[in-house]
Order: structure tokens, then C-alpha cells, then sequence
């Protein structure tokens, strides 16, 4: 199985830009991006405020609840990517309500902790046996281990929505899809990041003579382009199911 980097630019694109989806795509991703990130501004705040007063008991279910909530928005950005390639249309209500499912956001939740936790504890134990030699070398190998988890797993979220697997078999066939691709896909995320970090110079070049231009063009790039990227990641992984 193998994807095409230049498919994923071509196709993303060419539904990006279409007269009929447009509005409709840009308008909700801004909608789940706002939420995601009002949800962790308010659990930031509220953090703060029970950590000053010493109610650090507190803590602990509230974050879960805010981790249940901003994992609803992820799923609803990838859903939306994910309805938009199937059926080439958008429809605002469907997106966001086909993923409010509890245990959906439980098992999405379950994913992302045994995923990131365990990548975070063994990158740590690597390194740690690493640092002894090397502390250089132990960072570098830790680097290098994230990075492999992250490309190796990268689909598991996509396999958990889309094709309603369990947790562990999302993760299993999402190693399988990345068999023979992972330099690609690291690749293709390198082009992604890249072209981002382009505009992130320029409004910095413009920042220079103007902050308040510098502000606008990344607020222009946020509305106009950067929803595209979510279209964009979702293509490798149509591609590779497509087989």
C-alpha cells in the first residue's frame, strides 16, 4: 500500500477551493478550532484558580471534563475532513452532532493516553538508558522514538471514527497502513509544516514594519488557508483505505 504526496496536495486543494464546500468547510473548522482552543483557555483559568486557593483535589475530574470536550472537537475537525472526502458535501448540524457520542469520546480519550502515554513512558526509559552513555545521544534517540510513534499511529484516530474499530485495533491497522510509508508520511508532514512556517516567517518579516498587519495576515492565513491543512492529513489515509 502507498500514498501519494502529490494526490494529497492535488485533491485536497482542488475540494478546498470548490465554490460549493468553501464557505461551508472553512466556517465550521473555525468553529471546532474556537472550541478546542476556548476549552483549553477556560481549563487554564480554572486550574489557576482552584491550584491559588489549594483545591489541587479539585483538579482532577475537571480536567477530565475538559479533556472530554476537547476531544470532541478534534473528532469533530477529523469527522469533518472525513465526511467532506466521502460525500463531497457539508452539513454543519451532522458533523458536530455524529460525534457527540460519550462513548466515542471515551474510547478517543482511552486512544490518545495509551498512545501518547505509553510513547511518553518508554521515550523516557530510552532516554534515560541512553543518558548514561551519551546525554546528547538521549535526546536525540528520545526525538527519534516520538517521532516514530507519531507516524506509525497517526491514522489511529481516523480508523477509530471512520470505521468504528476498538482502540486496539485501531491501532494495529493504522502500524499496518504506515508499513512501507513512514518515511513518505514523515516527509509529507515536513512539506505540511513548511509551508506553515513560510507564512509564520513572512508575517514575522511584516511584523517589522507593522505588528498590527503582521496580526491580520495571520488572521487571514487562520480563516482562509490553515483549514485547508486538515484536509490535507486526511488524504494519505483515504488513499491507503481506498486499498
Amino acid at each position: 500500500m502507498k500514498f501519494s504526496i502529490k494526490k494529497a496536495f492535488k485533491d485536497s486543494w482542488k475540494m478546498f477551493v470548490s465554490k460549493k464546500l468553501y464557505l461551508s468547510f472553512v466556517l465550521t473548522s473555525l468553529v471546532a478550532v474556537i472550541g478546542l482552543y476556548v476549552t483549553f483557555g477556560v481549563s487554564g483559568l480554572v486550574g489557576t484558580f482552584f491550584l491559588m486557593r489549594g483545591l489541587w483535589w479539585v483538579l482532577i475530574p475537571l480536567l477530565l471534563v475538559f479533556l472530554f470536550i476537547a476531544t470532541y472537537f478534534i473528532l469533530v475537525n477529523i469527522n469533518l475532513s472525513l465526511t467532506t472526502y466521502k460525500t463531497g458535501e457539508i452539513h454543519f448540524k451532522k458533523v458536530f452532532s455524529s460525534v457527540w457520542n460519550s462513548k466515542l469520546i471515551i474510547k478517543s480519550v482511552g486512544l490518545l493516553l495509551l498512545v501518547g502515554g505509553g510513547a511518553l513512558v518508554v521515550g523516557y526509559l530510552l532516554s534515560w538508558l541512553v543518558s548514561k552513555i551519551n546525554p546528547v545521544l538521549a535526546v536525540v534517540v528520545f526525538a527519534i522514538w516520538v517521532a516514530f510513534v507519531a507516524v506509525r499511529f497517526a491514522f489511529s484516530l481516523y480508523i477509530l471514527i471512520d470505521l468504528k474499530e476498538t482502540i486496539i485495533k485501531s491501532i494495529k491497522k493504522s502500524h499496518t497502513m504506515m508499513k512501507g510509508n513512514g518515511w513518505k508520511f514523515l516527509l509529507f508532514i515536513i512539506a505540511v509544516s513548511v509551508i506553515s512556517l513560510a507564512v509564520q516567517l513572512i508575517s514575522n518579516k511584516i511584523g517589522l514594519v507593522s505588528p498590527m498587519l503582521s496580526e491580520i495576515v495571520i488572521v487571514l492565513f487562520g480563516i482562509t488557508i490553515a483549514p485547508w491543512f486538515s484536509l490535507l492529513t486526511v488524504s494519505p489515509y483515504m488513499q491507503l483505505k481506498a486499498h
